[in-house]
Order: C-alpha cells, then sequence, then structure tokens
C-alpha cells in the first residue's frame, strides 16, 4: 500500500526534510513514517552523504510524486552531484544507477572514495541558514534543508554568508533525541529562535568560506564539468601556471595557489 499523503519536495530539498515536513503536516508518529516508507525506523540512512532506502521510498509514495522515480530524488535531491562533478557522463550515470538499485548507500559511498573526505564527506547533523528559513517562511510558508548546505567543509550558507546552524542550543543538533523529524529552526524547548551554530568562529577569511560555499553550490546543481578530461586539463593549467615539479603537480604548490585565488 502507498502512503497517503507526503509533501511535494522544494528545489534543492534533501530526502530527510521531506520526511520532517511529512511528520510536521500529518501529525502522525514518526517512527510509523518511517516504517511506512522505508521498512525500518532508523532516520541515520537519510541523512548520510547519499541516501538510503530510495528504492523502497519510491514504492511506498503517492502514486505522481517526484520522488516515485529515484533518478530524480537522486539528481535533485541528494548530494550524489557533488562527488561525480568531474567524472565522466558515463560514470555519473553509472553512479546513479547503482544508488537507484541499491538499498543503503555504504557501497556506492565507497566506490565513490566518500571515506577519504577529511573533513567528512556529509556533515552527521543537518545544516540550515537562519535567513534562508526566513525567506522560506515568507514565500513557500515552511522552511527546509537544502542540499547546498550539507557539502564538505561548507560552513557558511552560499548565497547570505552566515553561519549555518544545525540544531538547537538547548536541545541539542538534529536529530533530535526521541524528535529525529523536526523542520529547521524547530525544536522542543519553548525559545524555538535559539540556533545553535555550526561553529562559533569561522576558520578562515569570510570571503574565503562563502566562495567555498558558492562554489560547493554550483557543483551540487550541476550536471557535471563541461570538461572533457578534467586530469588532463588540470595537468596543462599546472603546468602552464609553474605548479609542476618535471612531469608530477606539486601539491603544496598548488594548495597555495588556490588559497591566494
Amino acid at each position: 500500500m502507498r502512503f497517503p499523503f507526503f509533501p511535494t519536495p522544494a528545489e534543492g530539498e534533501i530526502i530527510y526534510s521531506g520526511f520532517c515536513r511529512c511528520a510536521e503536516r500529518s501529525g502522525l508518529r514518526q517512527g510509523e513514517i518511517l516504517r511506512a516508507l522505508t521498512g525500518q525506523i532508523r532516520v541515520r540512512p537519510l541523512i548520510c552523504a547519499l541516501p538510503g532506502y530510495l528504492k523502497t521510498l519510491a514504492s511506498s509514495l503517492p502514486a505522481g510524486h517526484p520522488w516515485t522515480n529515484p533518478e530524480c530524488s537522486i539528481r535533485l535531491h541528494s548530494a550524489l552531484p557533488y562527488y561525480t562533478y568531474f567524472d565522466s557522463p558515463v560514470r555519473r550515470n553509472d553512479a546513479v544507477q547503482t544508488l537507484t538499485d541499491s538499498e543503503l548507500c555504504w557501497g556506492v559511498g565507497l566506490a565513490l572514495g566518500l571515506s577519504e573526505y577529511r573533513c567528512g564527506a556529509a556533515p552527521k547533523h543537518p545544516r540550515f541558514c537562519i535567513e534562508c528559513n526566513r525567506e522560506d517562511e515568507a514565500a513557500l510558508g515552511f522552511s527546509y534543508f537544502r542540499r547546498e548546505h550539507q557539502l564538505p567543509g561548507v560552513v557558511v550558507c552560499w548565497k547570505h554568508g552566515c553561519i549555518l546552524s544545525h540544531g538547537c542550543r538547548s536541545c541539542g543538533p538534529y536529530p533530535i533525541r526521541n524528535h529525529v523529524l523536526t523542520m529547521p529552526g524547530r525544536c522542543r524547548c519553548a525559545n524555538e529562535k535559539s540556533a545553535l551554530p555550526v561553529v562559533e568562529e569561522l576558520p578562515g577569511d569570510p570571503a574565503m568560506m562563502k566562495w567555498l560555499a558558492r562554489e560547493s553550490a554550483f557543483m551540487v546543481c550541476a550536471d557535471g564539468t563541461r570538461c572533457c578530461c578534467v586530469r588532463t586539463e588540470v595537468r596543462r593549467q599546472a603546468v602552464n601556471h609553474g605548479l609542476c615539479r618535471g612531469l608530477l603537480p606539486s601539491y603544496s604548490d598548488i594548495a597555495t595557489a588556490m588559497e591566494k585565488q
């Protein structure tokens, strides 16, 4: 049987966010929603770098819902386009198909090298921007978690430049214990405006952090790079800019040049 109701996703809304809005609007118990749509009660697979249970979700949602097509969920509402941005179209399509056919994302993540990200391939706690929340509440009547805010190393909003939040100072980070399906900016305490920032102070130049957020947001919304062979082009550019030692790239020089840029 298909679930009777599920919100239509907003632009770039992550899978976990859709569950949060469903819980808010339906009034059903969160465990009931998770079990009915995914066959389990764990929320963590929905928050991972690559969401799990998309195949089961697709077969459980109301007919006509955009997420009944797992490819739509992956390409438009997950971070996979970011991780495969520099891959060839064939490899990107293969990754989409593999994730579509997998109930859990661990194998796909390992194949993409997500375990090698030093800062983590995705935050453990869903992030949101207070200013985006205000704009969405005014324009849409609700707020939601955006995939642009869930990317590696991104701690500020690409649009507003303000530090992202990931919970409440009193209730703790999302997902809140015993209240795991919570819309961004909301919590269990009376003071819902006490947002918990991801960092108290930015780890670098604010302009640089916003640049990183803006470039990351572009990558996650794009269908790959237009460059035919990324490795060849990067090597050519490194040679042209004197960032190689012989035929080998000098990674320290490249890192320094990136920071200057």
